[in-house]
């Protein structure tokens, strides 16, 4: 277990996470619409479908996992100022 949480790790991670959500959301727009193939359009179409339906619940996925880690890093951030305040105004000596 770690001793200091890394406050800019987090925030790379974060941003990591929503440029993955920004970039795959952008590539909406480049799904083929329906091609004419005959007798395997239907499955084609299928296969599109899920790969586009699977393609957004990456997007949200990813972008709601972004937010969780900045969520945590302000919850870090703010039990540590809080424990830093504390061990201030009480004079405890840190180890």
């Amino acid at each position: 277990m770690a001793d200091r949480i890394d406050y800019g790790l987090l925030e790379t991670i974060a941003s990591a996470l929503r440029s993955v959500s920004s970039d795959i959301d952008s590539l909406a727009d480049s799904l083929p619409s329906s091609p004419d193939a005959g007798n395997g359009t239907a499955a084609i179409v299928g296969i599109l479908s899920k790969f586009a339906e699977n393609a957004g619940n990456l997007v949200v996925g990813a972008a709601a996992a972004a937010e969780a880690v900045m969520s945590a890093k302000v919850a870090y951030q703010e039990n540590d100022l809080m424990s830093a305040d504390l061990i201030t105004r009480t004079g405890i000596k840190a180890v």
